[in-house]
Formats: structure tokens, C-alpha cells, sequence
């Protein structure tokens, strides 16, 4: 390494962000660069005061016959390492098309759950920079905006429920392998990561082609940081333009004049539809960027808005208004229960607090007498499809103690997560 050049397989420079968590967990396949993310953790944590708990996660998709091994080779060593291990197994049929996507859920499904019962606050996964500048051109092949090029962000939210961190992707995976060839250890060998029926292994084919005539992983990577700061600012620009147009309502919908969203630069309105579909849906994804340039397109276009649903959320022209609602539910409600004096987060919508004493629980709010009641003089604007996917909590005895963000019970907050205060990942 040249004087003055950053070390990048400094695991304080890795893993920094890290400092303040009080557990951890780290997906580990077997593989060279999962093992390599495992024997640097360690070394983070050798000697350092306050240093988190970790435990280590590895998936037997029962897709291969010897996986089972390769995840009983992780245990061992992580055990050996002094780590918590877990083996999680996919159970159940698998399906005959989309294996590797439906693998990939059942998998971030599988660790969601370890994590809960874990009390893990956040996930590491291996992904280096040869994953970043593969995800980069099969995002650019697919016609992805400056959101989806920006690549894989370090920190995000999983649809799982779960806060990933990717501490490798300036990270080359020669470096990794030579960190596990030091250990002497020898990683397994997943023969679907040479099988060329999959998209990202014919461009991890490509790489080595493409950086002939200069276009490098490292300057992929370079793209997608550039991008990534560009997308940011468009995102800072949407919620601020929200912030001063947008009304959002006690029972969780939104409504924004269409003439005001007309004003706005066709990229930025565009963004405010994405950000209100996450925030009235409850999704830690935005929608693709060609369903969101539709919905914008017709709310632009002059005519009557046709009525429609996207990304969790029914979409409706009400007079000279846009209204977004919560889509009413297709399958049984999240159910939270709270114990007394504890916080939780309600179908990623609101930030509910009960006081200490008997448990509460939330669930999607009911079209009964007694919730008709609550809201009856509130000044409230009520329809049934915000009533019946707005939170309702209840004592331990049945008492309503909110409707919304109606509280009639002291010591019961309900606050929805709105755009300004959503915190990025």
C-alpha cells in the first residue's frame, strides 16, 4: 500500500458506524467474502470496551446438498470465534421459477425473525464492490432512474423489517479472499454463483471486459456515490416541497392540490409521489421509477385523475385534490401488542406509546358505534377506507384509548411518520 493511501480493510474505518449499537448480527454463507466480513469483525471487537454483541446468521435454503455442511462450518467457527450462532433453515416446497429471488426473501425473512428474538438492531452482509458495480449495470440495463443507479446504499431498510449495513462496498473481493486465504480457512463454493442463467453472473462476466476499456468496478462504484448524492438532494427538494404542501391526515391519507403539484419541475413532482406513496403506505421501498413517471404523467396531464392503486396505496382525484389512502387490507391486519410503558411502530405509519400498566393493543381501526363516537365533533375528516386502516388501540379490558392520532386516554400518543421526520437509513 502506497504512503498516505486509506487502508481499506481498516476494520475501525469499516465499522465505525458501528460504535454505539449494543448488538449486531452478520449474514454469513460460507463464502469467501461473508467469512472475510466475520474474521474482521472479530478483530474489531478484540480488546475494544463496549464493543456489541454479534451474533452470526447462516441459511440452509435446503436448495443444495451441501449447504447443510457449509452452515454447520459457519457455526463452528463462529462459535469458535466467540460469536452467538444461529442456523436458519428455509423449509417447504421452493418454487420452479424466481428461485434465487425467492431464496433471497426467505432468507432476509428467516434472519428478521432470528433478529427479533435476538435483539439485533442491525444486519451486515458481505456485499463488496464488484456486487455494487454488477447491481449498477443491471439497474442501467433496466432502465433505472438516479435512485435505483445510485446502487446499493451502505445503510438501508429491508422490506423484511430489518436495517442493513454494508460496510465492504469499496472493498474489492481479492482483498477479502486474501483476508480468508490468511486464515487459513477455506470457503465454500456456491456452483449458482458461476451459473450463467442468471443475470448478475453473465455481468460479473462482463466486468473484467468492460474494465479493459475503462469502465472499472472502482468507477461504477465512483457513479453510483455521485448519483447517490444527487438522489439525495432530489429527495431533501421533495420533502421540503411537502413539508409546505401536503396535508396529512389523523387517520394516516394525504391530500395535495393538483395545480400545486403542477408547478413543480417534472423530476421533483415525481419524487413527492414516490416519497407520499412511501409514507401512506407504509413501504421502505419507493416505487419503480416507470409505475411512478405513469402515476405522475396522469396526474399532470389535465384530465381526471382515473382512480388506482400503487405500492400499498389507492390513489383518487377528489374535486381539485389528489388523495392518498392506506388500500384497505387484502390479508388480517399487523396486530402490535405494546406492553405498559413501551413504544412500537405500527405498519411502518405511526409511532404508538402507551403509558406503564396493563398492555395495549393496536390493530386496523373497525367501522363500530364506538369508534363512530370517538371521532364524532373531532373535526376529524372520516371515510371508510381511512377508518379501516387507521390504528386503533385498546386496553387491556377492550377500552378504545386511540383512534388515529385521537387519544383519549392519558399517556397514549399515536404520531404519524411523516416524511420530515422519517429518518434515513
Amino acid at each position: 500500500m502506497r504512503q498516505g493511501a486509506p487502508d481499506r480493510l481498516d476494520p475501525d474505518r469499516l465499522l465505525h458506524p458501528l460504535a454505539d449499537y449494543k448488538s449486531i448480527g452478520l449474514a454469513v454463507s460460507g463464502g469467501a467474502d461473508s467469512l472475510a466480513l466475520l474474521l474482521l469483525v472479530k478483530r474489531w471487537i478484540t480488546d475494544r470496551a463496549g464493543a456489541p454483541a454479534v451474533f452470526v446468521y447462516s441459511v440452509d435454503h435446503r436448495l443444495r446438498p451441501h449447504a447443510a455442511a457449509e452452515a454447520d462450518m459457519v457455526a463452528r467457527l463462529a462459535t469458535g470465534l466467540g460469536f452467538a450462532a444461529r442456523i436458519l433453515i428455509w423449509e417447504g416446497d421452493k418454487p420452479q421459477t424466481g428461485i434465487q429471488a425467492a431464496a433471497r426473501a426467505a432468507r432476509y425473512r428467516l434472519i428478521a425473525r432470528a433478529m427479533a428474538a435476538d435483539g439485533a438492531q442491525v444486519l451486515l452482509t458481505a456485499h463488496h464492490s464488484h456486487d455494487q458495480a454488477e447491481t449498477v449495470l443491471m439497474r442501467m440495463a433496466h432502465g433505472s432512474g438516479v435512485n435505483g443507479l445510485g446502487g446499493m446504499r451502505a445503510f438501508a431498510e429491508h422490506e423484511a423489517g430489518i436495517t442493513l449495513f454494508r460496510p465492504l462496498l469499496d472493498v474489492e473481493p481479492q482483498a477479502l479472499r486474501a483476508v480468508v486465504a490468511d486464515a487459513g480457512l477455506v470457503p465454500a463454493s456456491d456452483p449458482s454463483n458461476d451459473d450463467t442463467h442468471y443475470e448478475r453472473v453473465r455481468w460479473r462476466a462482463l466486468l473484467p471486459h468492460l474494465a479493459e476499456v475503462g469502465l472499472t468496478a472502482q468507477g461504477l462504484g465512483r457513479m453510483a456515490r455521485r448519483l447517490d448524492e444527487v438522489d439525495a438532494a432530489l429527495t431533501a427538494l421533495a420533502r421540503d416541497a411537502i413539508a409546505t404542501g401536503v396535508v396529512f391526515e389523523p387517520l394516516g391519507g394525504a391530500r395535495l392540490a393538483r395545480a400545486w403539484l403542477a408547478e413543480r419541475p417534472v423530476a421533483l413532482a415525481q419524487r413527492i409521489l414516490s416519497v407520499l406513496l412511501q409514507t401512506v403506505g407504509g413501504g421502505t421501498s419507493s416505487a419503480m421509477l416507470e409505475a411512478t413517471e405513469t402515476l405522475a404523467a396522469s396526474v399532470l396531464d389535465g384530465d381526471r385523475l382515473r382512480t388506482q392503486t400503487l405500492r400499498g396505496v389507492l390513489i383518487a382525484q377528489k374535486g381539485d385534490q389528489i388523495v392518498l389512502r392506506r388500500e384497505p387490507w387484502r390479508k388480517d391486519p399487523p396486530r402490535l401488542l405494546l406492553a405498559g410503558g413501551t413504544q412500537g411502530r405500527w405498519d411502518n405509519r405511526f409511532d404508538i406509546a402507551v403509558p406503564p400498566g396493563p398492555p395495549a393493543q393496536v390493530t386496523a381501526a373497525d367501522l363500530s358505534v364506538e369508534a363512530a363516537r370517538l371521532l364524532l365533533g373531532s373535526g376529524i375528516p372520516v371515510d371508510a377506507i381511512s377508518l379501516a386502516t387507521a390504528p386503533l388501540v385498546r386496553g387491556a379490558t377492550g377500552q378504545v384509548l386511540a383512534l388515529g392520532t385521537r387519544s383519549v386516554a392519558a399517556g397514549v400518543s399515536v404520531v404519524p411518520i411523516l416524511p420530515a421526520r422519517r429518518a434515513e437509513p
